[in-house]
């Protein structure tokens, strides 16, 4: 089951105490019930005796309340450690894994992993936690009953036994469509992504909004109606329930007699203890829902820490290589694959070298590939075939992110992060120097490891990012069209001034640009089209 598996990979949970205060539990329920009975059986028997009873019930009462208590607590500690835990492992599997392993399974998936659905594991801990002293509540209830009457227990048994069949009967159909609901909440998160991310496109296009509007109502009617069923056969096992326990006590009351037995006596006695089991009993069916929905979170975990386990790497280790002389990709080709697993783009076969201390640019139009060849530069895709190599040696393997360590990048689609992670060191005088060298001093501040804001224009942001790659100090800098966006002013700076000072400090670059008034400010420049480079040539620089 999806659920012991995600449970055995966190941190054992204490089961042994969890069983002691769980049969506390139950044990001073049951032993309340049994001696109320008692006790109004002796009421006449004076005052003594039920001072006896009431001390004896206000210790059980004590008894059932202090476990309760630490039984609910010590379950949902549990449970966030385990759920923590499961973070942080998904966290290092995902900084070992790929790019193009991390696109495939998509922003709406991991999301969900590591937010909602741990989520719904914790919050549900203390209910089957408690569904489980229920199931113990109702062993030594029936324990008690059995002192009442041999026939009595018969009954219960044969009644609970109808129960369990109809429990398992419907506990699959619920499941069932728990997960379906999951699966429609995934892809609702993905376009509730669309619409906040994309927020702009989607207010200034009119269509585009109806549309996304529409899809999100249908994604949205979907959760609902698989809720629906869910729910529905959640009901049906709670009526069912109930209806079942009170047929036992009717059975009780008019079946019991036939038997035989002198058993008026106790016969109100017994059929006290068979509608007090309607409560725990009803809990343990009613956790049905419970289970439905954390088995379908766990399976979906599971399956992703697998799917993730698969993709990912060695861990990374921190290691950094300061030096290289070329880097070369020879005959190498990459495949873009839509849904249907078939080539949507290819790259390539390309033949490139990159050596020490030059400045390369690349150029080419729309949908050449030049972004594709610079992920596969920096090792974040793989070549489909061909080889990446070092100094004469294959980038693969436990040697890629020695590899990436070369690297200060500012993609076109970069991130800014805004604390300098893995730059704690870094002197905040020489940040406050390079944000008034980029036009940002009036705009951003930098205190205690962090940039005060991230409000910026996409210009701004794109000089933001230049700070950083440059406060990295790594060999070679790539980066993609990173002078568009800037005004004319800027733009020029970064070509006369920006690209000549990292190369005299010793930096390997490559640039991806349009300008082409400033192509003879880089040594080579070579030209993408459709996938392959039809131009690689010195230029004046």
């Amino acid at each position: 089951m999806a659920l012991f598996r995600y449970i055995s990979r966190g941190p054992r949970p204490p089961v042994r105490k969890l069983a002691l205060f769980a049969a506390v539990a139950g044990l001073s329920n049951a032993g309340i019930l049994a001696i109320l009975n008692t006790a109004a059986e002796h009421a006449s028997e004076g005052a003594e005796s039920n001072f006896w009873y009431l001390s004896l019930f206000a210790i059980t009462l004590i008894a059932f309340t202090y476990t309760q208590r630490h039984l609910f607590l010590i379950s949902t500690n549990a449970a966030d450690s385990i759920v923590q835990a499961y973070r942080q492992r998904i966290a290092s599997l995902i900084r070992r894994c790929d790019l193009r392993g991390i696109d495939g399974l998509g922003r709406a998936r991991l999301y969900a992993a590591v937010t909602r659905q741990p989520q719904v594991v914790v919050q549900v801990a203390g209910q089957l936690v408690m569904a489980g002293q229920s199931a113990v509540l109702v062993v030594f209830t029936i324990g008690y009953l059995a002192t009442l009457s041999e026939w009595a227990v018969y009954l219960t048994f044969a009644v609970i036994g109808l129960a369990v069949l109809i429990y398992r009967r419907k506990q699959a159909d619920t499941m069932a469509a728990q997960a379906q609901a999951e699966k429609a909440e995934n892809q609702l998160f993905e376009q509730l992504t669309d619409l906040i991310d994309g927020f702009k496109e989607v207010r200034l296009h009119a269509p585009r909004s109806h549309d996304l509007g529409n899809a999100l109502d249908g994604v949205s009617d979907t959760v609902k109606f698989q809720r629906g069923i869910a729910n529905h056969h959640f009901a049906q096992l709670i009526v069912v329930a109930q209806a079942t326990f009170y047929l036992l006590a009717g059975a009780i009351v008019f079946l019991l007699p036939a038997f035989g037995e002198d058993y008026s006596g106790e016969l109100l006695k017994t059929v006290t203890v068979s509608l007090f089991l309607i409560g725990p009993i009803s809990a343990i069916v009613g956790s049905a829902a419970a289970v439905a929905m954390v088995t379908a979170a766990a399976n979906d975990m599971v399956e992703l820490e697998d799917g993730l386990e698969e993709l990912a790497g060695d861990e990374p280790s921190g290691l950094t290589r300061a030096e290289f002389d070329e880097i070369r990709l020879e005959n190498v080709t990459f495949d873009h694959v839509d849904a249907s697993g078939q080539s949507s783009f290819r790259l390539g076969p390309i033949d490139l070298t990159l050596t020490k201390g030059e400045t390369l640019f690349i150029s080419g139009g729309n949908g050449s590939g030049k972004s594709t060849l610079l992920r596969i530069l920096t090792a974040l895709y793989a070549p489909t075939s061909g080889s990446l190599t070092l100094d004469g040696r294959a980038v693969v393997g436990g040697n890629t992110e020695a590899y990436q360590s070369l690297f200060s990048t500012v993609f076109a689609d970069f991130h800014l992060f805004r604390r300098l992670y893995g730059l704690a060191a870094i002197d905040p005088e020489r940040v406050d120097r390079m944000l008034v060298d980029v036009g940002l001093d009036q705009k951003v501040r930098f205190d205690d490891g962090s940039f005060d804001t991230l409000q910026l224009s996409t210009g701004q942001r794109k000089r933001l990012a230049l700070v950083v790659a440059m406060l990295e100090d790594r060999p070679i800098c790539v980066f993609d069209e990173l002078a568009a966006d800037q005004d004319p002013q800027f733009r020029r700076r970064f070509y006369e001034e920006f690209l000549p000072r990292l190369k005299a400090e010793g930096r390997t670059l490559v640039v991806v640009t349009h300008d082409d008034r400033y192509f003879g400010h880089g040594d080579r420049r070579a030209v993408m089209e459709e996938g392959r480079i039809s131009k690689d040539e010195d230029t004046d620089g």
